[in-house]
């Protein structure tokens, strides 16, 4: 059986520093929104985009540890979520 497409990916994963977010968006959607959630679920990242592809390189020095979520959304609807931790 094969995998289910990979939509959302961060890395590195767990990070004490910065980390990339790669947003692939399905073939034939129009746009995209990324949305970055803290342990607690409050929104300190929200971005849209135009394109298949998107590469967010997003600074976490002033982000607490912790587990974070960062969703994915094309056109209009979460297509994936991937979650990262944080160690300072």
């Amino acid at each position: 059986m094969a995998s289910p497409p990979v939509f959302v990916n961060v890395h590195p994963n767990p990070s004490n520093g910065p980390v990339v977010v790669v947003c692939n968006l399905p073939e034939g959607a129009t746009g995209g929104a990324l949305v970055v959630r803290d342990p607690l679920g409050r929104t300190i990242h929200q971005q849209q985009f135009l394109g298949e592809v998107q590469v967010l390189d997003l600074d976490t020095r002033q982000l607490a540890s912790g587990v974070y979520s960062a969703y994915l959304e094309a056109d209009g609807i979460w297509i994936g979520v991937a979650k990262f931790e944080l160690v300072h």
